[in-house]
C-alpha cells in the first residue's frame, strides 16, 4: 500500500466520527431521491402492465340509454380497433352490520366470454354464471373494508327494493386502480365500492333490455389527432341518446388521479433530495477546506518530497469520494427498503393485481455523479489554495489573524465580557467567512426541519377550510334524475333533519378559442349556507349575479379572466351551447371546480326548476333511522357523510402524504445534527494548540470549553433567524411544485413549526457541544503543544 493511501485511511478513521455523519446527510439525499423514484418508476411499471394486460380502453362515454344497433356504427369510426358497450348504474347499498349509507356502482359483465375491454382481474373466486341473477363480483378493497368473503350476501336497493346479491368472486379492474365515489377526492371503501353482475340481469333491473349507457373504446395507435377525431364521431352518434359527452383515457376519473399522484411523486421527489444533496455538498465542501487547511504542513512536507500537485490533488478527492461513496452505499441500501415500505403504503389506495418493482438506476448514478462531482471540485478548489505555495513557507504556520476588538467591545460591552467571551467575539471577528458559512450550513439544516413541519401544518389548514367553512352539511344525497323542487320539502320533513338547501350539477364543455375543459358545473342558491364558495384567503365568493366562477387552476387553464366570455357547451338535457361571461374565479383548494348561480344554471340548461341533489344539516341523535329513510327512496341515488369524507382524507394524508413527511424529518434532523457536529469538530481541530496552550497557563476545562462551545453557539442562535426565511422560501417552493389539479395546500407556517424546528437545531447542537466537551476534557496536552514540523 502506498503511502499516501495509508495516510487517507489513518486520516478518515482519526475523523470517522465526522466521516460517519458527513455520511449520513449525504445518504439522506439519496435515500429520498432511490425511496421516491423506486415507487415512481414501480407505480408507472406496473401500471401500464396493467393497463396492457387487461385491455384499458383509450375512450369512455356515457349516454341515457342507447340501443344496442348503434354498437355497429361506433365500431365503423376510423380508427376504433375494439368497442365494449355495457349497463352502468348507481345505487345504495345494504351491507349486514353497517349502520352508515352505503354507495355502490353496478358495471354489467358480458354473459358469454370475457370484456373486450376493461377486463377485470379475479382475486378469488369464480366468474358469474349468467342463468343465476343475484351473482356478483365484488371489488377487493371494498370487500376488505367490509370483511366480506365468497358466499356472503349484501343488497342492491333498485328502484327501492332491496335486492339480494350473491358474492362469488373478488376482482379488481384497471378502470377502477383508484376507486372513488362520485364527487368524492380519495378512495373509501367504506362507503363506496365497485360491483359487476350479468349484463342480461343488470339490464332487466333498469329497464336496459336491448340498449347500453355506457360505451368503452379501444384506438388503432395512440395519436392525439386519432383521439381527437374518434370522440367527435362519438359524440355525434350518442348526441341523441342522451349522450354525456366522451372523455379520452387521460380524463378517465381512476386514472386521472393515478396520473396526478404519479406526477406529483415524480416532482416531489426530485425536489426534496435534491435540497438535501445540496445542504450535504455544501457541508461536505465546508469540511474538506477547513480540513485542508489543518493539513497545511503536512501538504507542505509532501511536496518537499516529492510529490506533485496533481496527485495532492487526487489524495484528497479520493478523501472526499469516499465519503460519498459510504454516503451513497447507506443511501441506496436504505433507499429500497423505504421504497418497499412507501410502495405498501400506495398499494392500500392504487389497488393492482400484480407489483412490477422497479428502481431507476439512472437516478440513482445521477445523484452519486452530481455529490461527487461536487465534491471533487471542492476537494480541488480547497487543495488549490495550499499547493500554491513554496513548501518552505506552506510548512510553516499560517500567520495569525490580524488582531482586531470586537464589534460589541467597540460599543461599549467590554466591561461586561468576561475574558472567554471577549476571546470567542474576536475569533469570530477575525474570520467572518468561516463563521458566515458555518451558520449557512447550520441555517439549511433548520430550513429543511421548517419544510418537514410546514407541510403538516398546510394539510391541517386544507381540512379545516374544506370541512369547516366551505362544506357545513351533515350528509348529502344525490338523485338519479333531476327532481322537482318539491323534493326538498319532502326531505326537510324528514326526522332529524334541520336544515336543507338544494344543489345541481350538470356536465359540459367549456372553451376559449382552441382550448376546452370537460367539467362538472356546481350550482348554489345565493346565500347558501352549508355549501359555500370560499377562497384560500377565507373570502367568500358570492354567486348573486348571472356567470360563471371558475377555479383559479381551470381558469389559468383556459387562459380567461374575469370579464372574458366562454363557450360552454351543457351535455345534458337539450344539450345548449351558450356565451357565459367569466364574473371571478376563486383559489380553491381540493379539485377544479366551476360554480354558478342555480337560476341561471337552470335558465342555461333549459329546463324546469329542478335539482338533483340536496345538502342535510341533521340532529345527531336522529341520524341512523335518517338512513334507512333516505334508502328507501326510489329516487335517491346515493348518501355521502362529511364526517366519513373528513376521516377519509385525513387517513389518506396520514398513511400515505405523513409517511413521507415522517421521512423526510427525520433525515431533517440528521442533517442538522451533522453540520452542527461537523462545525464543532472542526473548530475543535483548527483550535485544539491554542485551547491546549490556555490549559497550561491556568484556564480551567470549563473556561476553554466555553470558549469553543461559545462560539458553536452563537454560530446557532445566528444561524436560526435565517433557517426560518430560507424555510419559507423553501415551502413556498416546495408549495409550488406539489400544486396539482387533486388539490393544492396553502402556504401555512404556524408558530409551533418555527419553535419545534428552533428546538431541534438546539438540540443537535447540545449533543454536540456534549460530545465535543468529552473530546476537550481528554485532550492531550503535551502531544498538542508538541512542534509539528
Amino acid at each position: 500500500m502506498r503511502a499516501l493511501d495509508r495516510k487517507l485511511l489513518r486520516d478518515l478513521w482519526n475523523v470517522r466520527s465526522q466521516v460517519l455523519a458527513i455520511a449520513l446527510v449525504v445518504s439522506s439525499g439519496i435515500t429520498l431521491l432511490v425511496m421516491s423514484q423506486g415507487v415512481f418508476g414501480s407505480l408507472l411499471t406496473t401500471r401500464d402492465a396493467y393497463y396492457s394486460r387487461y385491455a384499458f380502453a383509450d375512450v369512455f362515454a356515457g349516454a341515457k340509454r342507447v340501443p344496442n344497433w348503434v354498437e355497429e356504427r361506433i365500431a365503423a369510426i376510423p380508427g376504433v380497433e375494439k368497442v365494449q358497450t355495457r349497463v352502468v348504474v348507481s345505487v345504495s347499498l345494504d351491507v349486514p352490520g353497517v349502520s352508515d349509507p352505503v354507495n355502490g356502482r353496478l358495471v354489467s359483465l358480458p354473459d358469454r366470454g370475457r370484456p373486450a375491454l376493461n377486463d377485470v382481474a379475479l382475486r378469488r373466486g369464480r366468474f358469474l354464471d349468467p342463468d343465476r341473477a343475484e351473482e356478483a363480483l365484488v371489488g377487493e378493497r371494498f370487500a376488505e373494508a367490509h370483511g366480506l368473503d365468497l358466499g356472503d350476501r349484501l343488497f342492491a336497493v333498485i328502484n327501492g327494493r332491496r335486492q339480494p346479491l350473491l358474492i362469488v368472486g373478488i376482482a379488481l379492474s384497471p378502470e377502477f386502480v383508484y376507486g372513488i365515489g362520485p364527487g368524492e377526492l380519495f378512495p373509501d371503501p367504506k362507503h363506496f365500492g365497485f360491483l359487476w353482475m350479468s349484463r342480461r340481469h343488470l339490464a332487466t333491473a333498469f329497464e336496459m333490455e336491448g340498449g347500453f349507457n355506457d360505451v368503452a373504446l379501444a384506438l388503432a395507435d395512440d395519436s392525439a389527432s386519432l383521439e381527437r377525431a374518434a370522440i367527435v364521431e362519438l359524440d355525434a352518434i350518442l348526441d341523441s341518446y342522451g349522450g354525456l359527452g366522451a372523455i379520452p383515457r387521460a380524463d378517465q376519473t381512476s386514472n386521472w388521479y393515478l396520473q396526478n399522484e404519479l406526477s406529483q411523486l415524480q416532482s416531489m421527489g426530485l425536489l426534496v433530495p435534491l435540497i438535501f444533496l445540496a445542504v450535504a455538498t455544501f457541508l461536505l465542501n465546508v469540511v474538506l477546506r477547513r480540513t485542508v487547511a489543518v493539513q497545511r504542513e503536512q501538504i507542505a512536507a509532501l511536496k518537499a518530497l516529492g510529490y506533485s500537485n496533481i496527485r495532492l490533488g487526487v489524495h484528497y478527492v479520493q478523501w472526499a469520494v469516499l465519503v460519498v461513496a459510504l454516503g451513497a452505499l447507506l443511501g441506496i441500501g436504505a433507499g429500497l427498503l423505504l421504497a418497499e415500505g412507501m410502495l405498501g403504503v400506495y398499494m392500500e389506495y392504487f389497488r393492482f393485481p400484480l407489483l412490477i418493482y422497479k428502481v431507476s438506476a439512472s437516478s440513482i448514478l445521477i445523484a452519486v455523479g452530481v455529490s461527487l462531482a461536487a465534491a471533487t471540485v471542492g476537494a480541488l478548489g480547497a487543495v488549490r489554495s495550499v499547493v500554491s505555495l513554496p513548501p518552505a513557507e506552506a510548512m510553516r504556520p499560517a500567520p495569525p489573524e490580524a488582531f482586531r476588538v470586537s464589534l460589541f467591545e467597540r460599543l461599549g460591552a467590554r466591561r461586561w465580557l468576561s475574558q472567554p467571551a471577549r476571546m470567542v467575539l474576536r475569533n469570530l471577528s477575525r474570520r467572518p467567512m468561516r463563521a458566515g458559512l458555518s451558520i449557512v450550513g447550520i441555517a439549511f439544516a433548520g430550513a429543511i426541519m421548517v419544510v418537514g413541519w410546514a407541510m403538516m401544518d398546510s394539510m391541517d389548514e386544507l381540512l379545516e377550510v374544506q370541512f369547516n367553512i366551505i362544506q357545513r352539511q351533515d350528509l348529502s344525497v344525490s338523485f338519479f334524475e333531476p327532481v322537482e323542487r318539491s323534493a326538498v320539502h319532502e326531505l326537510a320533513a324528514l326526522p332529524g333533519v334541520l336544515q336543507v338547501e338544494p344543489t345541481g350539477a350538470v356536465a359540459a364543455r367549456l372553451r376559449n378559442g382552441h382550448l376546452q375543459e370537460q367539467t362538472a358545473i356546481q350550482a348554489l342558491a345565493p346565500g347558501a349556507r352549508l355549501r359555500r364558495v370560499v377562497d384560500i384567503d377565507y373570502r367568500a365568493i358570492q354567486l348573486d349575479r348571472p356567470g360563471l366562477v371558475l377555479s383559479t387552476l381551470l381558469a389559468d387553464k383556459l387562459q380567461v379572466e374575469p370579464g372574458d366570455m366562454l363557450v360552454v357547451e351543457v351535455m345534458e338535457a337539450a344539450r345548449p351551447v351558450r356565451d357565459v361571461v367569466l364574473t371571478d374565479t376563486v383559489d380553491d383548494l381540493l379539485g377544479v371546480t366551476a360554480y354558478m348561480e342555480q337560476q341561471s344554471l337552470q335558465r342555461l340548461v333549459r329546463r324546469d326548476e329542478t335539482v338533483n341533489g340536496a345538502m342535510l344539516k341533521i340532529d345527531s341523535l336522529a341520524e341512523e333511522g335518517l338512513y334507512g329513510l333516505l334508502k328507501a327512496m326510489p329516487a335517491v341515488a346515493g348518501v355521502s357523510l362529511r364526517r366519513a369524507a373528513l376521516e377519509n382524507i385525513q387517513t389518506y394524508m396520514l398513511d400515505n402524504m405523513g409517511m413521507m413527511m415522517s421521512v423526510n424529518l427525520v433525515f431533517a434532523v440528521i442533517i442538522a445534527f451533522g453540520v452542527i457536529y461537523n462545525t464543532a469538530r472542526i473548530s475543535l481541530s483548527e483550535t485544539s494548540r491554542e485551547l491546549a496552550s490556555l490549559r497550561v497557563i491556568g484556564f480551567t476545562r470549563g473556561e476553554i470549553s466555553s470558549i469553543l462551545l461559545g462560539e458553536l453557539g452563537i454560530l446557532t442562535l445566528a444561524s436560526i433567524p435565517l433557517g426560518l426565511f430560507l424555510g419559507y422560501g423553501m415551502i413556498t417552493g416546495v408549495m409550488s411544485v406539489f400544486e396539482s389539479e387533486l388539490f393544492r395546500l396553502p402556504v401555512v407556517i404556524e408558530p409551533s413549526t418555527f419553535l419545534v424546528s428552533a428546538a431541534a437545531v438546539l438540540g443537535s447542537m447540545a449533543i454536540s457541544a456534549w460530545t465535543v466537551r468529552r473530546k476537550l476534557h481528554d485532550l492531550d496536552l503535551v502531544a498538542v503543544l508538541k512542534t509539528r514540523e
